[in-house]
Order: structure tokens, then C-alpha cells, then sequence
């Protein structure tokens, strides 16, 4: 389902099948991943990363563990929740 033509043709098969909606469910859920992988992969990268550009101030540990479970790909989608508390923690105590 990766390669474009064999795509197409398989997706005409399947709405000619009346079976359509599984390809195309099949198809959100690959690009939903791949967005959350990226962005993740992003985040990693700009905040978490030791010496990056605008590194979070986070335990040693913290940043260990995200860092792994990104790389290692295997995280839920409220991978950063409990570090977004923590930072916004951090935001309320400058007011």
C-alpha cells in the first residue's frame, strides 16, 4: 500500500468492492502515525535534546526516558503530558 500506482489500483478495486472505507481508514491511520512520530521527533530535537536550541530545564532522568521512548518509538500520544505540567509549573511561578 506504500507504492503509489499499486495504491491507486487497489484503492479502485476496493470501491468497485464496496470495501473503499477500510483503505481509506488504513491510510489516516498511517499518515496520523507518521504525524506523530515526526512532530515527536521534532520536539525531541528542539527541546528535550541535551544542548538544544531551546532545551527545557528537566531532570536528567525525565529527559532519559522521553528520549528513549521516542527514539525507541514506543510511547502513547500523552508522551509529554507530564512534562507540559511541569513546564507550566515553571511558567506560573515567574508570574
Amino acid at each position: 500500500m506504500h507504492n503509489p500506482k499499486s495504491a491507486h489500483y487497489f484503492k479502485t478495486f476496493l470501491t468497485q468492492s464496496f470495501s473503499v472505507e477500510n483503505y481509506l481508514f488504513w491510510k489516516d491511520v498511517d499518515n496520523f502515525r507518521k504525524l506523530i512520530l515526526g512532530n515527536a521527533d521534532r520536539i525531541v530535537a528542539k527541546y528535550i535534546k541535551e544542548g538544544s536550541i531551546a532545551e527545557v530545564n528537566i531532570s536528567g532522568s525525565f529527559r532519559g526516558d522521553i528520549e528513549r521512548e521516542v527514539l525507541t518509538r514506543d510511547f502513547a500520544v500523552g508522551i509529554f503530558d507530564e512534562l507540559q505540567k511541569e513546564i507550566y509549573k515553571l511558567l506560573e511561578n515567574n508570574f
